[in-house]
């Protein structure tokens, strides 16, 4: 039989004759099946090889992807763009980009302009309004415009990479929201109160609540009362005062379903708003409001609706599962406010007789205290896990949340928990010699954030005669200092907290009498409310209760912890000037180590200090007259301009960063116009939440300035003022992120684990925190650590039992957590003790930062052999990227973008060069940020981890010696260079169409 011969049909045909479009799945039919011979491009066997090539690489990536073409600016995107286009799509494919995102241009027309003239234009989370669904919706787009040339080096088109990041930002913006709401609304001591401060909080909300009403329900259920409101007025139609329940007809007709809200327990959407209330403005935008959601608020443990929260819907936004998840988040947080507030008084009462009980109630209370903290470990343990996991930005962040709450009720449990132990006399003091001063030191540094966040001056001015070293519990002296600042912190609007330490003089038994003063610029205390100070779960007034919240456990713990140092505490207050806290203490002076030697380099200099506050440049000028540094003191910028002008001539300057009519900023640019001021070191002293002021400084100290900090910053400013930069202690939180452990603290002194846990912070490390052996080996059973910091001295089970028992439980050293010692004991035999016990490796207290550091890399090395692997942003050039790039869009294109990178690199060093030079680290980001993009895309690991680190800085306010990071990425591209000519010899691309790197030197 003779065999048919298989005729093609059309699509067979038109896809041999574009099999350079092969594939491309849903887009890719869908272009293959247009007429293109109606657009501008004209049919697809006209279009120029670039052009196919470009689509080709387009519809062949699972990246969403669009590209321009032509003065038409016809646009056309490949599967995983089409989604983003919404309604408008398969319209979009070949129409005008401009035309089809005409609502976005006022947010990307600059950087459409710029990438057609020949400048590549990126955007990270981009703000704009896009019309897809019919309406104008507010979205969030991370994406670049990057210029395609034809072979006359003409822009004929732009090639559009881009993400959506709307989910992302909105779920940011909403767990912002819910934070603020449950911090701020548990302030509040009665029901009607919390839904004040619920309206209050929720007034900065408007972009996702245009509006909340807030109705309260009386006992019978009958009358919904208005109780706080924002964003529609009182009183209108569709703000009530009251609405009666019993009638209902009131729900179908022009008023609030409150009524059957209440009654099903269940949210009601109202999309009726024009007919029910007439046009509704409200919120941020133009358009009239069309919907909002009806939510009960049913406080915990109670079967009634006790409130009903009406909440508007914004007009540029979907009503998807996240937003409708955000409505219950956030009637659940205003239904756990009111139960709060609702409670207080039951609560308060509690707590009173709590702290009038017998010694023999006080016992019991510290048994359960330890048997709440088991649970509590577990919960803040089992989040800590969670974070491992697998989460999208929101779920993390409602973990973190539980994770920050759970760590907040554990330091009540422990304040409880020393309030107890006192009461049955069981706390205990230690006696080991510490540096006062270093002590010292480290509570205010506790304090120093939320001092720096309020704007205040925070001081510490020691007297000559108080000695350096002193026997006593330095965790015990920091934890009543701690209370006492954070309490004047917590009750000063404005001006400044000062801590200043005197010797009294010898006391009985060779001991140091000493007194510590806490002086603030507050709002004060009447004399008949100051004996309530020291009584536990009270404050002065309960009008400042309801203002700035708090148990009153911290103030009545440092009393009874200055008693049993043979001291007291004594406070003096007047309303509007303040109050003084003076606590008396005898300590036992130790041996001090040998003085610090003055470098000749520092005699006789001078140093010019810039402060409006006096008690800082005291403090400043007593420092410098110790190093025998002469100073001159301003307390203006304008007298310090006014003595550099006249021609005084200074080695050094120190400008406070806030001061009135020129701040620091401002004099440090004046100074360095002066013919002698460009070579000037200039320090900035600002406190630890600014970010750095510019270019202009050579190093920046966080205040209270530390005397080490100041001397290490004078003595290399002063020898070597390029490398001043170095004398500032800053985090290293990628430690952390590149070499991850998952940490265990035991320590049973609440503010002992909390500076360790701050110290791990800095490091980028998190911990779970527990308070003896015994919960330490509870811990260690439910999931697998690395390392265990442990205290020797610990109530149930010391630590030096702990580690015993762990090494029986795990007999497999390399399974078992790498356990370092923590003791106030510096001698030798301690540590012997340690590693005698078992122990890996042993840390005096106070810890030290470095010392730490140096620790944890000890454990990392040990448990990772001898030497850490070299990580990938290491390697110059990660040829598996390029590899990957080859097979996916070919090795002709990969040759074509090696070509382009490494033409235009140069020229971006050199632009970064030049600002660099300027000290414009702003322009100086915008270049790595480009470089980086690129430098990744085509492997060059080590130039992108350059330029993420200066990302880093510039986030955290650190930025210095712009020209040395410069230069290090310039030393970078150099064997970037090497590692691409390594693969373009592998490909066939010859070294000699690699060019040098061509920027200017940076090494003069």
């Amino acid at each position: 039989m003779e065999e048919q011969a298989v005729v093609p049909d059309a699509a067979d045909i038109l896809l041999r004759r574009h099999a350079w479009l092969a594939g491309g799945g849903e887009m890719g039919r869908l272009l293959r099946s247009m007429d293109w011979s109606q657009t501008p491009l004209g049919p697809m066997d006209t279009w120029p090889p670039s052009l196919r090539t470009t689509v080709s690489l387009v519809m062949e990536s699972n990246f969403p992807i669009a590209l321009t073409w032509g003065p038409g600016h016809i646009q056309i995107y490949n599967d995983g763009y089409w989604p983003l286009c919404g309604d408008k799509h398969p319209m979009s494919m070949g129409s005008d980009f401009r035309e089809c995102w005409a609502s976005a241009w006022p947010a990307i027309g600059e950087a459409y302009a710029s990438a057609l003239a020949g400048q590549p234009a990126y955007l990270e989370d981009q703000r704009m309004f896009l019309d897809r669904h019919g309406y104008l919706e507010e979205t969030f787009f991370t994406f670049s415009f990057s210029p395609i040339r034809d072979d006359a080096g003409q822009v004929v088109g732009l090639f559009h990479p881009t993400t959506e990041t709307t989910a992302r930002i909105l779920g940011q913006r909403r767990t912002r929201t819910l934070r603020d709401l449950m911090t701020r609304a548990t302030e509040a001591r009665t029901v009607d109160e919390s839904l004040h401060l619920v309206a209050q909080t929720l007034a900065d909300a408007e972009l996702d609540l245009p509006f909340v009403l807030l109705y309260r329900l009386d006992e019978a259920q009958t009358t919904a009362r208005l109780i706080a409101h924002t964003g529609l007025p009182a009183n209108t139609p569709a703000s009530p005062a009251a609405q009666n329940l019993l009638d209902a007809s009131a729900d179908a007709g022009n008023t609030w379903p409150l009524r059957q809200a209440a009654a099903t327990r269940h949210p009601v959407l109202v999309t009726d708003l024009p007919q029910r209330f007439g046009t509704l403005y409200c919120g941020p935008y133009p358009e009239a409001l069309s919907s909002a959601l009806v939510l009960p608020l049913r406080m915990p443990g109670q079967d009634r609706t006790t409130a009903v929260m009406v909440a508007g819907i914004s007009s540029r936004l979907p009503l998807n599962e996240s937003y409708r998840a955000f409505y219950d988040l956030l009637a659940a947080g205003v239904s756990v406010a009111m139960a709060h507030a609702d409670a207080y008084d039951i609560e308060h009462l509690r707590a009173e007789s709590l702290a009038d009980v017998a010694r023999s109630k006080a016992d019991f209370l510290a048994r359960m205290s330890h048997e709440i903290r088991t649970p509590m470990n577990a919960v803040i343990g089992m989040t800590t896990l969670l974070q491992d996991t697998t989460l999208n930005t929101e779920q993390h962040d409602y973990v973190e949340t539980i994770r920050t709450g759970g760590e907040h009720l554990l330091t009540i449990i422990n304040d409880i928990l020393d309030l107890s132990k006192i009461e049955a006399g069981k706390l205990e003091l230690d006696s080991h010699p510490f540096d006062l001063r270093e002590c010292l030191e480290g509570a205010l540094d506790l304090v120093s954030v939320r001092a720096a966040q309020k704007g205040l001056e925070l001081l510490l001015l020691i007297d000559d005669g108080v000695p350096q070293r002193v026997l006593g519990d330095a965790g015990r002296l920091r934890q009543i200092l701690i209370n006492l600042v954070d309490n004047g912190v917590k009750f000063t609007p404005r001006g400044e907290v000062t801590v200043k330490v005197v010797a009294d003089g010898a006391a009985p038994d060779g001991e140091q009498a000493l007194s510590v003063t806490v002086r603030d610029t507050g709002v004060g205390i009447t004399a008949d409310r100051m004996e309530r100070l020291f009584r536990a779960f009270a404050q002065a007034d309960s009008s400042i209760t309801r203002l700035y919240g708090g148990t009153g456990l911290g103030l009545a713990i440092s009393k009874r912890l200055a008693q049993m140092m043979g001291g007291d505490i004594e406070v003096a207050s007047r309303p509007g000037e303040g109050t003084v806290f003076t606590v008396r203490l005898r300590l036992r002076v130790a041996p001090s180590s040998r003085p610090t030697q003055v470098p000749q380099e520092l005699c006789g200099r001078r140093v010019l200090v810039v402060d409006d506050n006096a008690t800082n440049c005291l403090i400043l000028d007593r420092f410098l007259h110790n190093w025998q540094v002469r100073t001159q003191v301003c307390d203006s910028g304008e007298a310090a301009l006014k003595l550099l002008e006249a021609g005084e001539q200074f080695d050094l300057a120190m400008l406070d960063h806030h001061m009135p009519n020129m701040d620091g900023t401002q004099l440090a640019r004046a100074i360095r116009l002066l013919p002698d001021g460009g070579h000037m070191p200039l320090v900035l002293l600002s406190s630890v939440t600014e970010r750095d002021a510019g270019g202009d400084f050579d190093v920046s100290l966080p205040k209270p300035v530390k005397p080490a900090q100041l001397f290490e910053t004078l003595q290399r400013a002063l020898t070597d003022t390029r490398q001043a930069d170095a004398a500032a202690v800053h985090p290293d939180v990628g430690m952390g992120r590149e070499q991850p452990l998952r940490l265990l603290v035991a320590e049973d002194n609440a503010v002992n684990s909390r500076v360790i846990r701050l110290l791990l912070e800095k490091l980028g490390y998190s911990a779970d925190i527990v308070a003896n052996g015994l919960e330490a080996l509870q811990a260690i059973e439910r999931q697998r650590y690395d390392a265990v910091l442990m205290d020797l001295l610990m109530p149930d089970m010391d630590g030096l039992a702990a580690t015993r028992a762990i090494a029986q439980r795990v007999p497999n050293k390399r399974q078992r957590p790498y356990v370092i010692g923590l003791s106030a004991h510096a001698m030798e035999d301690a540590r012997q003790s340690c590693l005698d016990a078992g122990m890996d490796d042993y840390l005096a207290k106070p810890v030290i930062f470095d010392q730490l550091k140096q620790t944890l890399q000890r454990c990392w090395d040990r448990r990772h052999g001898a030497l850490p692997p070299v990580a990938p942003q290491d390697l110059p050039v990660d040829q598996a990227v390029l590899l990957q790039l080859s097979e996916l869009i070919g090795e002709k294109e990969v040759r074509e973008l090696i070509d382009i990178y490494l033409v235009s690199t140069p020229r971006l060093l050199t632009e970064a060069v030049l600002a660099a030079r300027r000290r414009d680290a702003e322009a100086v980001s915008r270049v790595f940020h480009e470089i980086k993009s690129t430098s990744a895309a085509l492997g060059a690991n080590r130039i992108r981890h350059l330029c993420e680190k200066l990302e880093a800085e510039r986030r955290q306010g650190h930025v210095y010696a712009l020209e040395r990071h410069v230069a290090a990425v310039h030393d970078a591209f150099d064997l970037v260079r090497t590692g691409l000519q390594d693969y373009g010899s592998h490909i066939g691309l010859t070294a000699a169409g690699l060019p040098s790197a061509g920027a200017p030197s940076l090494r003069h």
